[in-house]
């Protein structure tokens, strides 16, 4: 089985992106070409869906620059963009973004430079039912996609469901699922990034040197804040350890480098 290697991103502290971006790769080994898309956001608040989990959270386009250029994007018709902000793909130079249907909730969309986009996982099949971003795996083995391509970490239904999950090829190179749209792969349940109806998301990737990579969320019933960490071939996550309560100190604790 392949197995994700844990790699870049927190969904949280926007302005520390780049430098997380960084230091993810850096442990990890991985290429930075996705930043040749920057100033990735969506744009233009609409109430075509009025779901409102997230305050001013559905958007009616997708913006960001490729190479000096500024991409806006539409979502499909009969659909927003859903969520705080997109999530750059590094190694790829494209973008992924929450695209959510008026009649069959959200999936994971990728678009590439020139705003060309691809599912990049099924509708869940319901209205109102999200899929949160929260970072990036990358597969140790190669794929359809490339050799060290990386893939979305979510929340499936954070306020519903709370089931961390990674988008991507889990067959051998050329099966049926060594394409989009991928089936998810539940890596924890019980856990989420946000609570209902709050303008971000919290927690994130964890990278620390010597450590084991891992991700900071919240149980569902917010009393604690959890760090799960992967093992050392970052393919499993191993590893849970509890801080009590969700207020700012106890994800600032559970992030820390030990």
């Amino acid at each position: 089985m392949r197995g994700p290697r844990a790699a870049l991103v927190p969904a949280l502290m926007l302005g520390l992106l780049l430098g997380a971006l960084d230091a993810g790769a850096a442990r990890a080994g991985l290429c930075l070409v996705g930043v040749s898309i920057r100033d990735a956001a969506y744009a233009d608040p609409s109430p075509a869906y009025g779901h409102g989990a997230v305050a001013n959270g559905e958007w009616a386009h997708l913006r960001y620059s490729h190479n000096g250029q500024t991409v806006t994007v539409a979502p499909l018709e009969g659909a927003v963009f859903e969520g705080p902000r997109p999530l750059p793909r590094a190694c790829a130079g494209t973008v992924f973004a929450v695209e959510s249907s008026l009649t069959k909730g959200s999936r994971v969309v990728e678009f590439d430079g020139q705003g060309k986009g691809r599912p990049f996982s099924d509708w869940i099949g319901q209205p109102h039912r999200w899929l949160s971003l929260v970072g990036q795996v990358s597969w140790e083995n190669a794929s359809q996609e490339g050799p060290r391509s990386v893939f979305p970490l979510v929340i499936d239904r954070p306020h519903l469901l709370g089931d961390l999950v990674v988008y991507g090829p889990t067959g051998p190179v050329g099966a049926p699922d060594d394409r989009p749209p991928y089936a998810a792969r539940v890596l924890y349940r019980g856990v989420t990034n946000h609570r209902l109806g709050a303008a971000d998301t919290v927690g994130g990737m964890r990278y620390c040197p010597d450590q084991p990579t891992g991700v900071v969320l919240a149980t569902m019933d917010w009393r604690a804040v959890l760090r799960l960490e992967f093992d050392a071939e970052d393919d499993t996550i191993v590893q849970a350890t509890r801080f009590e309560g969700t207020g700012p100190e106890s994800f600032a604790a559970a992030l820390a480098c030990d």
